[in-house]
């Protein structure tokens, strides 16, 4: 069933509570000094990107070795909005103390690269803008959706950012974009919801679970992968019907799913892997 959504407040910090990821003693895990993770992505070639307070940094997981490195493009700056495609990075935030001139103070609105983060072009609302959740559809990587800290409408882009739409009044967790550009999910106080007209209207999904953070499983078509506000991980079955796994516990920062399967989750000291839907983790960073 679902229900139309009214707009919401999601500002709460959530605990998560479970399985608690201890400080690892195995010297194949990496260690980096990285402030707030507010976004991850991954690429297809299963290198994990962390947009965090200063900079975007990449971990190369898929070894036996774990290696951190960054910021990309020496660029540090607080990427609180980023999301990587194939072929094009967006991210929103703020410059840091020694950001080249294109990250505008004090908001540096959308920036774009198409160089893996090595240049950056501003595409629109610079010195204006702050977006803290960004989201590209796969199915058309210049579909955009926001969400914008001076506004409570979600901010629609069909054009990569170049020009900017009003939709829904929303205030929500975060944005995911679907494969089909019209679709974007959010996660909100009052539960999991969905829009099917890109972005004009949500409805909340009252058989979902009370999602806080949610991502799109690429091996499995796009199914979601979320993680509730108790710490429990969650994955949809081809029925689109909700089934739980484990849990975990910590300050949930972000959330992705790799080309594999595996789900990577940003808490607030480490970064975690999952192949069987939180049953186990294993820890492939620890934040200093």
């Amino acid at each position: 069933m679902a229900g139309p959504l009214a707009g919401v407040l999601v500002g709460s910090v959530i605990v998560l509570a479970g399985c608690t990821a201890a400080k690892s003693q195995d010297s194949h895990v990496a260690s980096a000094e990285i402030d707030h993770i507010h976004a991850l992505s991954t690429t297809t070639d299963g290198v994990l990107l962390i947009g965090s307070h200063n900079g975007i940094y990449q971990v190369d997981y898929s070894g036996d070795d774990t290696a951190a490195t960054g910021p990309v493009g020496g660029a540090n700056f607080d990427s609180m909005g980023f999301v990587a495609t194939d072929r094009v990075w967006y991210t929103s935030g703020h410059p840091g103390p020694e950001s080249p001139e294109i990250f505008a103070a004090p908001n540096i609105g959308l920036l774009k690269s198409t160089d893996e983060g090595q240049t950056w072009t501003s595409m629109s609302l610079s010195g204006e803008a702050d977006f803290h959740s960004l989201t590209a559809s796969t199915g058309d990587v210049e579909r955009i959706y926001g969400l914008r800290t001076d506004a409570q409408e979600i901010q629609v882009s069909r054009d990569g950012g170049t020009t900017w739409q009003a939709g829904a009044s929303l205030m929500a967790r975060m944005l995911l974009a679907d494969e089909n550009p019209d679709i974007v999910y959010a996660t909100t106080d009052q539960g999991f919801a969905v829009s099917t007209d890109a972005g004009a209207s949500f409805e909340v999904q009252e058989d979902a679970p009370p999602l806080l953070l949610v991502a799109a499983d690429p091996s499995r078509g796009g199914n979601l992968v979320g993680i509730d506000t108790t710490g429990t991980i969650w994955h949809q079955q081809g029925d689109l019907s909700w089934v739980s796994g484990g849990t975990v516990e910590g300050v949930a920062q972000a959330l992705t799913v790799d080309p594999d399967g595996t789900i990577v989750l940003a808490l607030e000291h480490a970064i975690l892997s999952s192949t069987d839907y939180g049953q186990s983790w294993k820890t492939l960073v620890e934040i200093e």
